[in-house]
C-alpha cells in the first residue's frame, strides 16, 4: 500500500478512536500495532522479516543498563539498521526532552543515523549524528490527524518527506542528498542574514545595480537596516527597527558627532516594547534545572531600566545539546540582584509566577546573551 493511502487509513482511524474516547486510553503496545506497525509496513519493512525489522533490539550487547530499541529497521542483507523508531503511547505529546535524549542517545551510541520519535499520530525524525542542535529534526514534524488541513501539510508532502526513510531511498542515498541541500538552504539563508545584517558593501553595489541606480547607496543601507532574516525558510519585512540612527553607514555613525542622533518618538519607543514582551535567557543544563524550574527564578541579567515596566514573560534558551527555548513563564517581580557577587553591578533577578510552562523546541539560532521576542512569535 502506498504511504499516502496508509496516512488516510491511519487519519480515519484516530478520528474513529477520538470519537469513541479511548484514544487517551491507549498504551503503547496498542498504539504499535494500531497506528505504528501499518505505518512501517508502508515505509516498505516487513515486520514478519527479521532481516528488516526487529523489536526490542539491544545492538548485540547484553549490559544491564543497555536501553532497548523499540523497532530497529534494516536494509535486507545489512547487519547495522538504517532507522531507530522510538514508539510513544498515543496521548504522549512527544514534547520532553528525555524522549528525544532517548532516541537520539540510543541511535547515536549504536551508529544508526536516523530515528523517527512516534506516538502513532505526531512524527519526529532526526538526524543522529548531526553536531547541531536546530539541525537534528530532518524536516518540520508533522501530525497525521491534520494532513490535508489549515492546520498542517498535505498528504503528498508527508508520505515524501517521511518516504525518504524508505529502504529504497537509504539505499540509494536519496535522504544524504536531501539532507546535504536542507543544509545547503540553511547556510545559504544564514549568509543572506548576515549580509542584511551588516549592510555589505558588495550586497549594497548588488542591489544598486539591479535597481538600475535608482536609489543611492544610503536609500538602500537605510532600508537594509529595517529588514530582519525571520526564519530557515526566506526574508520578509519586518517592522521598522526602533532607536538606529537612520540614513548613515557604519563609519559614519562611528564618528558622529553626540546630539545629532534622531530622538525616537515616545509613542513608537512605546508600540516597539510593548510588542516584545519576553526576555529569552541562555542557560546551561546545571542552571536551567537548579534555578529556573527549582528556584522559580532566573538571574543575574543586564536589563535595560526602561524595559523592565513591559517583560511580560521569561522564556529560557537551553543550550548545548538542546539549543532552543523550551520553557517559559510569567514574570512575577524584576529586581536588582543582591546575591554575592552580583550586588552593584546594575543586573536584575526575575522571579516567576508558578510552574514554568514546557513547549515544543523552538529554534532561534544561537542566543548567547539575552535578547527580546514577542511571546506570541515563540509560541508560532
Amino acid at each position: 500500500m502506498l504511504l499516502r493511502d496508509r496516512f488516510f487509513q491511519i487519519k480515519r482511524k484516530i478520528k474513529s478512536l477520538m470519537e469513541a474516547g479511548t484514544a487517551s486510553s491507549l498504551t503503547e503496545t496498542e498504539t504499535r500495532r494500531i497506528l505504528i506497525d501499518p505505518l512501517i509496513e508502508a515505509l516498505g519493512y516487513d515486520l514478519r522479516e527479521l532481516d528488516q525489522v526487529r523489536l526490542g533490539w539491544r545492538g548485540g550487547k547484553e549490559t544491564p543498563d543497555q536501553q532497548e530499541a523499540d523497532y530497529a529497521l534494516f536494509i535486507a542483507g545489512q547487519d547495522t539498521p538504517s532507522v531507530i523508531v522510538e514508539a510513544k503511547r498515543f496521548r504522549n505529546p512527544l514534547s520532553k526532552d528525555k524522549h528525544i535524549s532517548q532516541a537520539l542517545t540510543y541511535a547515536f551510541l549504536n551508529r544508526v543515523p536516523w530515528c523517527i520519535l512516534t506516538n502513532g499520530n505526531r512524527i519526529k525524525v532526526f538526524d543522529a549524528f548531526s553536531r547541531k542542535g536546530k539541525d537534528r529534526l530532518l524536516f518540520e514534524p508533522f501530525d497525521i490527524e491534520v494532513l490535508d488541513t489549515d492546520s498542517g501539510i498535505s498528504s503528498e508532502q508527508a508520505a515524501w518527506l517521511l518516504g525518504l526513510l524508505s529502504p529504497d531511498s537509504v539505499k540509494s542515498g536519496k535522504i544524504e542528498e536531501y539532507k546535504k541541500t536542507r543544509d545547503a538552504c540553511n547556510a545559504v539563508f544564514q549568509d543572506l542574514k548576515d549580509l542584511v545584517n551588516t549592510q555589505d558593501t558588495s550586497l549594497v553595489r548588488l542591489l544598486r545595480k539591479r535597481l538600475k541606480k535608482e536609489y543611492t547607496p544610503k536609500q538602500i543601507i537605510n532600508a537594509l537596516t529595517r529588514i530582519r532574516v525571520l526564519s530557515d525558510v526566506g526574508i520578509e519585512v519586518q517592522d521598522m527597527i526602533i532607536g538606529i540612527d537612520r540614513g548613515k553607514t557604519r563609519a559614519k555613525r562611528k564618528t558622529a558627532k553626540k546630539g545629532k542622533r534622531k530622538r525616537v518618538p515616545r509613542s513608537e519607543l512605546h508600540a516597539h516594547f510593548t510588542k516584545l514582551n519576553t526576555i529569552v535567557c541562555p542557560a546551561k543544563e546545571e542552571g536551567f534545572h537548579e534555578t529556573f524550574l527549582g528556584q522559580k527564578q532566573w538571574y543575574a541579567i543586564r536589563i535595560r531600566k526602561a524595559r523592565i515596566p513591559y517583560i511580560k514573560y521569561i522564556a529560557i534558551y537551553r543550550t548545548r545539546p538542546i539549543s532552543a527555548i523550551t520553557h517559559y513563564a510569567e514574570v512575577a517581580s524584576i529586581k536588582l540582584c543582591n546575591k554575592p557577587g552580583y550586588k552593584g553591578q546594575g543586573k536584575y533577578i526575575v522571579k516567576i509566577k508558578g510552574e514554568p510552562l514546557e513547549i515544543e523546541p523552538v529554534n532561534i539560532g544561537k542566543v548567547q546573551s539575552p535578547r527580546y521576542m514577542s511571546l506570541d512569535e515563540i509560541l508560532r
